[in-house]
């Protein structure tokens, strides 16, 4: 797909709630933005240049600032949304934020910086949308990691905060405990990643993981990677619905159906974590050293699915030594992020 294409698909978002349900407005929003990036303050020092790859609306730019405002840091913001950056400086002005920060349109795969000017990165889900919206989304995900690091002075640091792929990978029996999640789940291996909303060429050349029909009984059986990726598109579906922002009857316009959170593996099943570190590791060789890799179970997020699906191990070995994996470690597993610290070795 032509960086141009994503441009123009996201500038139209931009103005149909897509950055308003990304990035909220109030205090609330903001106090959260700052508790996940908070981890930065450990890595910066006075006069660092700090990159943020993907702006949304600005609230990133702006807990960057709040964090780290002490230690006078010159903070650039990258985007491909020209929308995103124009609400983005909005939001700056508006907070009167300072004129230590440059706005940048431009592509994650192909930053328009030069080499070992930015002593931290930070990629904060955002890798797994450069993924979506490739052809390739493989390669794009692995040249947006290789230009993080070329970008980064030796020393510097990039933070890596995403969905994380569960680590159990055999089936599971999915059932839907009311209308809303049977009729979701109907409408969502429909048009899930078919771009309907697409003007360009893109759809023919995705391949899209296969979402089979319920059973006569109301169940399905998926991969457990396919069933993390069902559960938070239900979870973002409901949040955007209290907002009117989309509906069943207008899923196919949402920005969230066509994107995937999580990455495959080249036998195309979403990498585990374990898989994912040793990819990064493996495309940046001995350039790179693993300051921190930690998983954090969103608790509140698992208790909401149970609301609405139910899961278990499927077709368990009555053999196996291991038994049975819980319902609530299937469920913390499917809505787990993960938070990576990459440095820069002097080589």
């Amino acid at each position: 797909m032509m960086v141009s294409e994503i441009g123009e698909y996201l500038d139209r978002l931009g103005g149909n709630n897509y950055l308003d349900s990304i990035n909220g407005t109030s205090a609330e929003d903001f106090a959260v933005a700052i508790q996940k990036l908070m981890i930065l303050d450990q890595y910066a020092n006075n006069g660092d240049h700090v990159l943020s790859v993907g702006v949304g609306q600005g609230e990133e730019l702006q807990a960057i600032y709040r964090i780290l405002r002490s230690k006078h840091p010159k903070i650039y913001g990258l985007d491909i949304s020209s929308v995103a950056i124009s609400r983005a400086k909005e939001r700056m002005i508006i907070n009167q934020i300072p004129n230590a920060y440059e706005l940048i349109l431009g592509d994650a795969s192909n930053i328009p910086i030069l080499n070992n000017r930015i002593n931290i990165v930070v990629l904060s889900a955002i890798l797994h949308e450069v993924y979506s919206y490739n052809q390739n989304g493989i390669d794009m995900w692995r040249q947006t990691i290789r230009e993080s690091f070329r970008v980064l002075s030796p020393g510097g640091v990039v933070y890596v905060r995403d969905f994380c792929g569960p680590e159990f990978t055999g089936d599971v029996l999915v059932e839907f405990k009311d209308d809303l999640s049977r009729n979701f789940y109907n409408v969502f291996r429909k048009h899930y990643r078919k771009f309907e909303s697409w003007n360009g060429d893109f759809v023919p050349q995705i391949v899209t993981p296969d979402f089979p029909p319920l059973s006569s009984d109301g169940n399905v059986i998926l991969p457990m990677g396919l069933f993390a990726e069902l559960a938070m598109h239900f979870r973002n579906f409901w949040n955007d619905c209290q907002k009117d922002y989309v509906s069943l009857d207008t899923i196919k316009d949402w920005k969230e159906i066509n994107e995937t959170y999580f990455i495959l593996n080249e036998s195309g099943k979403v990498m585990t974590p374990e898989e994912y570190l040793s990819e990064i590791r493996e495309i940046l060789g001995s350039s790179v050293s693993v300051d921190m890799f930690r998983k954090s179970e969103r608790i509140t997020t698992a208790k909401f699915i149970q609301q609405y699906l139910g899961v278990r191990q499927n077709n368990i070995d009555p053999n196996s030594l291991n038994g049975s994996i819980d319902t609530e470690v299937l469920l913390l597993q499917a809505t787990s992020k993960m938070e990576i610290i990459l440095r820069k070795q002097d080589n």
